[in-house]
């Protein structure tokens, strides 16, 4: 690095604007919603597949200045700044053992102690509603794939996956449960499984989740283009999936993937059962999406966090 001297000297709007192209792309922000149970306060973020605060927001006062007209604090924390009105994508990811979160309407009932003579009590918990106006100001959600795929035993409890046949990606009633999320835009499912950009260096380094087309800037290839083996894949979706045709058939609709699990949920997504507003208003661009673990720090503070939850987790 070169230092630069003089930079103080130069206009302040020149200096705002180097600060400005100083900040990151869309971040990808991972909630652990498993340890979100019973919290109405505020939304707990992973500790493990993080991601950092803008560097800005610590350099300098002026930097700092810059970064808080697109970033602010959110979701009822103390220390995790989002972007809502740019790209950060909210992502339920790797901790999301359960799909409940998405499926209920922010709140549930837990049970209250009394007395020693008395029953517990059933008392209905919601999200605070700061934590409910930033969810519904997300624009772009990411679904990690253990949560759209066939999982027909540890998942059955998940509403909007049918555990008979293809029927499990039911996309148009995953579409209407997440239209609690009021500004979505996009929604990016996660297509292959969490990897690490450089597996030569994963002993040693682990790494926070990145989009891979967190813009949806790369078109899928043509479903028209296939090979005949594809092609006949795609007779095989017709007879499980009988409204495909109907989906490819749309404007600039694509075929994205040899999976017919995707494939099911996509086209039941924007295709299937649209209500009369969304037939008028659209839906969330919806798309697959690999999330890929750039390396960032030693494996070994990983590693002490994990160490750190096992402890907490059995009581020690």
């Amino acid at each position: 690095m070169i230092p630069f001297h003089h930079f103080n000297k130069l206009p302040l709007e020149i200096r705002e604007r180097v600060w400005e192209f100083a900040l990151p792309g869309p971040r990808v922000l991972t909630l652990d919603t498993s340890r979100n149970l019973g919290v109405s306060e505020r939304l707990i973020f992973s500790s493990v597949f993080k991601a950092k605060n803008p560097a800005a927001l610590s350099t300098c006062k002026e930097a700092r200045a810059v970064a808080l007209r697109r970033y602010r604090l959110a979701f009822g924390t103390s220390n995790v700044y989002f972007d809502f009105k740019g790209g950060d994508i909210l992502y339920f990811g790797p901790e999301c053992f359960h799909g409940t979160f998405l499926d209920q309407e922010w709140g549930w009932t837990t049970s209250t102690y009394v007395g020693p003579n008395e029953p517990s009590r059933a008392v209905k918990v919601c999200l605070a509603e700061r934590v409910r106006r930033d969810l519904e100001a997300v624009r772009h959600l990411a679904i990690s794939r253990g949560l759209w795929e066939n999982h027909r035993e540890r998942y059955a409890w998940f509403e909007y996956q049918r555990v008979l046949g293809w029927d499990n990606c039911c996309g148009e009633l995953l579409r209407k449960r997440l239209r609690k999320f009021k500004s979505v835009e996009r929604i990016s499912f996660e297509h292959g499984r969490q990897r690490v950009e450089h597996p030569e260096g994963h002993e040693v380094y682990c790494g926070g989740p990145v989009s891979e087309d967190p813009w949806f800037e790369e078109r899928p290839f043509d479903w028209r283009t296939m090979n005949a083996r594809e092609t006949l894949h795609v007779k095989m979706y017709k007879e499980h999936v009988p409204w495909l045709e109907e989906w490819l058939e749309m404007d600039g609709k694509w075929e994205v993937t040899g999976d017919l699990s995707a494939v099911a949920l996509l086209s039941r997504w924007d295709a299937k059962d649209l209500s009369e507003e969304e037939k008028e208003e659209g839906v969330p661009e919806a798309r697959l999406v690999d999330i890929k673990f750039v390396p960032d720090e030693p494996k070994r503070i990983r590693e002490e966090l994990w160490r750190h939850r096992w402890a907490e987790l059995l009581g020690g």
